[in-house]
């Protein structure tokens, strides 16, 4: 039986690494993309994705775009998603929000990043 799924679409291996860190902690695999078009063929091969990790500015567009789509699909309008950015300005951070989704500043803290897995997972971080 395989493990559940966290996915990841950020162009920056560094980030992919650590989230994978954090969910395996958890039992969860975790699946990462580097751009909007890898991530919405990783969403269509795992549609029973716990979470997502999205960043705003991928190679290919906008995360914030890709995340406006998401919430428009059935599929994916209750998907817990976490929105990645180095930005941090307040329309960011209010579109996000609008959506439905947590926003969460590069660079995050490890520690910062497991509570809040946890948390949106409801999972046990000890």
């Amino acid at each position: 039986m395989s493990r559940p799924q966290v996915l990841v679409i950020d162009d920056e291996p560094h980030v992919t690494i650590l989230i994978e860190l954090a969910g395996r902690m958890w039992g969860y695999d975790v699946v990462g993309a580097r751009s909007i078009n890898e991530g919405k063929a990783v969403l269509a091969k795992y549609p029973e994705a716990r979470l997502l990790f999205l960043d705003v500015i991928l190679p290919d567009g906008s995360g914030l775009d890709l995340l406006q789509e998401l919430r428009q699909t059935p599929a994916y309008k209750e998907l817990p998603i976490v929105v990645l950015t180095g930005i941090g300005q307040d329309d960011v951070i209010e579109q996000v929000e609008g959506a439905g989704a947590r926003c969460m500043t590069k660079p995050f803290s490890p520690t910062k990043l497991g509570k809040m897995v946890a948390k949106m997972l409801d999972i046990d971080p000890e």
